[in-house]
């Protein structure tokens, strides 16, 4: 990220349950959020469960908000695997431009996720 931006920040999943092998999703416009980016943005969550559970979050892309691809590298984030409480990081992520979004979160470690809110950030 650059010094001196404006960051724009989404909240794209806001207190969701992931049932055992389940996912939930999420489709954004994200012309809106673009700053003076140059193909970089930031992440941040935040994973509860009662045991071990394995979230990845991938993405897809859309010039057209119907029809979906996926980009070279999919993954923003491969593994949150919160142990027993909750796990808390971020990073930041090169990612492939379109303007709309399809964002999933997957668990599959077999233990339901009792929370998971993730949020992107572009500047």
């Amino acid at each position: 990220m650059a010094v001196n931006n404006v960051l724009k920040v989404e909240k794209i999943f806001d207190g969701v349950t992931i049932g055992i092998s389940g996912s939930v999703t999420a489709t954004l416009d994200v012309t809106a959020l673009l700053g003076s980016t140059v193909g970089k943005m930031a992440f941040q969550y935040y994973c509860a469960s009662a045991g071990t559970a394995d979230v990845e979050v991938t993405y897809k892309l859309s010039l057209d908000n119907v029809t979906f691809w996926d980009p070279t590298t999919p993954e923003i984030k491969s593994s949150i695997t919160p142990n027993s409480t909750s796990e808390a990081g971020g990073g930041e992520y090169d990612y492939e431009f379109a303007p709309f979004w399809e964002i999933t979160a997957t668990e599959s470690g077999a233990v339901a996720v009792t929370q998971f809110d993730f949020w992107l950030a572009f500047g």
